[in-house]
């Protein structure tokens, strides 16, 4: 259990806000045996106002779009309960889990018209919900050939706000096939990148496919590769506010090769098959030392 506690003062207005919030963390892990294991987190965090959102100073941004922050906005709390089951198969490992979020005071855009000027300002709005279903295997197809591995998640969002109450449900994820022998590694790998709705937006990553081959000699390693052999490059958001709704790609029909050549210089003394719980935030999971 922790507390943090926020205190900032605006000299503009010598006005300011002050808040205690307390930070509940927990984690229950069972170990059914070597194969199955349970793991349940639940954590928690604040996020304090920004110098953009609460600056009160006029800001045009264009022709007509402007932004004036708000110094009634106060800190933000967020929740995260995360569970996951682990199983090692003969040929097959993973996890399968289930993610709950909650932000009941976010700090978002609020966006309105004023006569003829779009204004953007910031709120603590009503709150932001998802629930995120995840998959993540790793199958030895041919053993010390052929592996496929993937990680796959369906996520279920609501945010509302003033004058809005919008959803958003996705697919996202990665698919990596690699085919090794004799030293030499192929791989191929797609990336969906996880669509996140904050606000009236919703904004994504990189979409992206790559195609790599690589040799490992001793200590030297040398791949060779494309970027986007297949389809089309795209990263953007959209913006669904009833007052100014648009939606922005960075689209590129591209073709990328590269090389790479590396090498490992390790010194000291190693730790060999070491196994360590490392409580970091709601992604930690059980790692190995000899496989970081």
């Amino acid at each position: 259990m922790g507390v943090q506690y926020t205190d900032f003062l605006f000299k503009e207005t010598n006005q300011g806000n002050h808040s205690w919030s307390p930070r509940p963390q927990a984690t229950i892990t069972y170990s059914l045996n070597q194969n199955h294991n349970f793991r349940l987190n639940f954590t928690s965090w604040q996020s304090t106002p920004s110098l953009a959102e609460t600056n009160i100073v006029p800001q045009q941004l264009d022709g007509f779009q402007w932004r004036v922050g708000s110094q009634n906005i106060k800190t933000a709390n967020s929740y995260m309960l995360t569970f996951r089951y682990g199983f090692n198969l003969p040929y097959v490992n993973g996890t399968l889990g289930v993610r709950a979020f909650t932000s009941p005071n976010a700090i978002t855009p609020l966006i309105y018209w004023d006569s003829n000027r779009l204004i953007t300002t910031y709120e603590n709005s009503r709150g932001l919900q998802n629930l995120s279903f995840f998959f993540a295997p790793q199958v030895e197809i041919i053993p010390d050939w052929l592996m496929a591995s993937a990680y796959v998640q369906y996520r279920m969002e609501r945010m509302q706000g003033t004058g809005y109450n919008l959803h958003n449900n996705a697919w996202s994820g990665n698919v990596e096939l690699a085919l090794m022998h004799w030293g030499f590694t192929l791989t191929g790998q797609y990336v969906r990148a996880q669509r996140d709705l904050w606000g009236e937006k919703i904004s994504w990553g990189e979409d992206l496919n790559i195609i790599d081959l690589s040799y490992n000699w001793k200590a030297w390693q040398f791949s060779a590769g494309i970027i986007m052999p297949f389809g089309k490059y795209d990263q953007g958001n959209k913006l669904m506010s009833k007052w100014n709704r648009n939606e922005q790609h960075i689209h590129l029909d591209m073709r990328m090769p590269y090389v790479s050549i590396s090498y490992n210089l390790q010194w000291g003394r190693q730790k060999r098959g070491a196994q360590k719980l490392v409580e970091v935030d709601a992604n930690a999971d059980r790692s190995t030392v000899g496989g970081r």
